[in-house]
């Protein structure tokens, strides 16, 4: 895909937002059903337009709050497969929940595919990054949610696909409740299986035909050689924890070179001031050979494990357990109402 044809899609993208945007607010039970009520707009991606939902009528079977996702019939085959795959790893609590899916018409009575979603009350973590600006979330926040996604991978990777498109605008936080050590009402799980495809059944490094996902987290694999299998999510997850970690862009290269498609070979530039825990886990996600790299399951390891130990919380707060009786300054919980 060229520059010229990304924006090109992204401007019928944004286009269709808006269109669906100035529906009347009861338009998602015009139609085949009358089953819910668009609300507000949540936001907009490859595959659909998102809104907050909820059921027409008490006593439904669909949850009081819920996402819907819409896209044109027409041109709603991700949305589809999107759909389908979510309801084959339902099961998982790491992977955003399905209620099912629906055929409705807009104002203009085009038929729109909608999947009804679990809502992340807290957004993304890409929200949550852009938040705190060039500072980072706090690690013990990033061990946790890291944690879910290597289960939620394992999951997938054990069903025999590959996501495609790890990167923190594709992990959502949804609400867990309180734990009994009083941390984090919130857990990550993926979103966004649209680009998700099946992995090769003898795990053989094999060419594709063509690339899913966004550059910025390809592996060099997936990148120079169209090789795109369970380890190149191992390198975006990789991605993804720096970016959480940081807070900032983990390419130490170019502006041009950044721009070019295809030409996103190097290591991520690991920051020394990480714990020695952080960066023994980013190693490992991004050895070069994709064959070396380290699995999922291999990957639940001390960074991720060990979040708890060390930390609890006083007074709503989030501080070093050895530092409670020492009045230093606590930082805020992330997931705190």
């Amino acid at each position: 895909m060229t520059a010229s044809d990304y924006f090109k899609a992204m401007e019928k993208l944004e286009k269709k937002r808006k269109r669906i945007q100035e529906e009347e607010p009861d338009s998602g039970n015009v139609g085949r059903t009358k089953r819910w009520v668009r609300q507000r707009f949540l936001g907009a991606g490859q595959f659909g337009t998102v809104f907050l939902a909820s059921p027409a009528k008490p006593g439904s079977k669909l949850p009081p709050v819920m996402a819907v996702k819409s896209a044109m019939l027409s041109e709603s085959a991700d949305l589809v497969k999107e759909s389908r795959l979510l309801k084959k790893f339902k099961n998982c609590p790491f992977i955003l929940d399905t209620y099912g899916s629906d055929v409705t018409k807009d104002v203009e009575g085009e038929e729109l595919f909608n999947v009804f979603l679990e809502y992340a009350q807290r957004g993304t973590v890409e929200d949550w990054i852009q938040k705190l600006k060039n500072f980072g979330l706090h690690e013990l926040h990033v061990r946790r949610y890291t944690q879910s996604l290597l289960k939620g991978l394992n999951y997938i990777h054990g069903k025999g696909f590959v996501h495609c498109d790890i990167k923190p605008a594709n992990v959502l936080l949804v609400r867990d409740g309180p734990d009994d050590t009083g941390f984090g009402s919130y857990v990550a799980k993926i979103g966004d299986l649209g680009l998700a495809k099946r992995a090769d059944k003898y795990n053989v490094m094999k060419r594709s035909d063509y690339i899913n996902g966004t550059e910025l987290y390809m592996s060099p694999e997936v990148s120079l050689h169209n090789i795109q299998e369970p380890p190149a999510d191992i390198w975006a997850l990789g991605c993804t924890v720096l970016q959480m970690l940081t807070g900032m862009e983990f390419w130490d290269v170019n502006t041009d070179l950044r721009d070019d498609w295809g030409l996103l070979i190097e290591i991520p530039v690991i920051p020394e001031r990480l714990s020695n825990e952080a960066k023994d886990f980013l190693g490992k996600c991004f050895i070069l050979d994709p064959l070396e790299r380290y699995t999922a399951e291999m990957l639940l390891k001390p960074f991720v494990c060990n979040s708890l130990r060390i930390w609890t919380v006083s007074s709503g707060e989030l501080v070093p357990r050895s530092r409670v009786c020492q009045g230093p300054a606590a930082i805020p919980l992330l997931g705190a109402a």
